[in-house]
Parts: structure tokens; C-alpha cells; sequence
């Protein structure tokens, strides 16, 4: 059950890691898309809130079911209702860091190939391999990894010191993409419109 609340989980946050590619297929496509939206009076928190909406409609089944997961666990004795309540937690941490780097790139006009495949394979693969090594506590430290550790072990030192990171991770790349999107989507389009004149 952990396994596949943890891979459930990380299916909720795929569209809130890869928001450029959901948004805009190419960068024309993009141009034209903001040829309209910097013509409004929309600023940082209303990108931020459509893009959240956005994301969230295409994940929040996989992230229900997990929830469903967890829960049934609970309820039959397999998994302590703290437990339950942990994996929960970092789940909803994990998705709100992959999120804020998924519009971090998205505001920068990053493709989110890279680092979409990082946060989505990467990092559940890095997980994987501190349990076959023999140590799961690292595991905790990862962000996918601190939601299979709450589900399977429980909360322990390295799964506080993982969620805490990831969660103060999140926040500030938060605060610093929100402040500043409008102006990196402007800095964008100034670049990439020019350019496609030329052409």
C-alpha cells in the first residue's frame, strides 16, 4: 500500500512539475498566449492561482485515491492513524513543491522536460535506491521518499528534517516566483518576440 500511494501521489503532481509543456506546446505558441495576457491587468498571484487550478484539476483523482489509500489502511488496522495522517502530510508537501518549481520554470519560460523527469523519475528512483541499499531512513529526505517512509516506517528524525526542507523549499520559491513572475514573463516575451520577428 505505501508503494502505490506514494506512486499515486507523484501521478497527482506530474501537472504541476511539467506546467510549461500543459500551457504552451512551443514558444510561439507562448508568444501568442501572452500577447493577450500581459495586455490585462493580471499580475503574479493571478498566474499563480490559474495555474494552481489548472494543475490541481488534472492531479487531484490520483491524490483522492491515495487519500482513499491511506485512509482504508487506517481503518483496518495495516497502518496507525498517525501514520495515515504523515504520509497524507508529505503528500500534500510534495505537491505543493512540485508545483512551486513546476511555476518557477513556467515563469522563467524553462521547458520543464528536465526538470519535470527529475522531480517525477529521478527523485522517486533516488528514493528507491536508498531502500535497496539498505537505508531507508534516507529515503525519508526525498520528497517522494518522505511519503513512502510515513506510510511504511512512520514519522522519524530523517522524515521531520526531509518534509521540513521540502516544505521551506516550497515556501520560498513561492514567495520569490510570485513576486516576480509578471515581470519574468514580460522579460521573456521581450526576448523571444524579438527574435521571432527576425525569423
Amino acid at each position: 500500500m505505501p508503494l502505490w500511494a506514494t506512486a499515486l501521489t507523484v501521478l497527482a503532481a506530474v501537472p504541476a512539475a511539467f506546467q510549461y509543456g500543459l500551457w504552451d506546446s512551443s514558444a510561439q505558441d507562448r508568444c501568442r498566449r501572452l500577447e493577450l495576457l500581459l495586455l490585462t491587468s493580471l499580475r503574479g498571484h493571478d498566474y499563480w492561482q490559474a495555474a494552481a487550478l489548472a494543475a490541481w484539476r488534472r492531479g487531484r483523482g490520483y491524490l483522492a485515491v491515495a487519500a482513499l489509500l491511506w485512509t482504508a489502511a487506517a481503518l483496518s488496522g495495516s497502518m496507525g492513524m498517525l501514520q495515515a495522517v504523515a504520509g497524507l502530510a508529505a503528500g500534500v508537501v510534495l505537491w505543493g513543491l512540485y508545483f512551486a518549481l513546476g511555476f518557477w520554470a513556467f515563469s522563467r519560460g524553462i521547458q520543464a522536460n528536465k526538470l519535470g523527469m527529475v522531480l517525477t523519475i529521478g527523485l522517486p528512483v533516488l528514493a528507491i535506491t536508498f531502500v535497496k541499499l539498505g537505508w531507508p531512513a534516507l529515503s525519508g529526505l526525498v520528497p517522494p521518499g518522505s511519503v513512502y517512509h510515513a506510510a511504511d516506517v512512520g514519522a522519524s528524525l530523517t522524515w521531520v528534517a526531509g518534509v521540513a526542507a521540502s516544505a521551506a523549499l516550497m515556501l520560498i520559491t513561492a514567495r520569490w516566483t510570485m513576486r516576480h513572475c509578471e515581470t519574468q514573463l514580460r522579460n521573456w516575451y521581450s526576448q523571444h518576440h524579438g527574435a521571432m520577428v527576425l525569423d
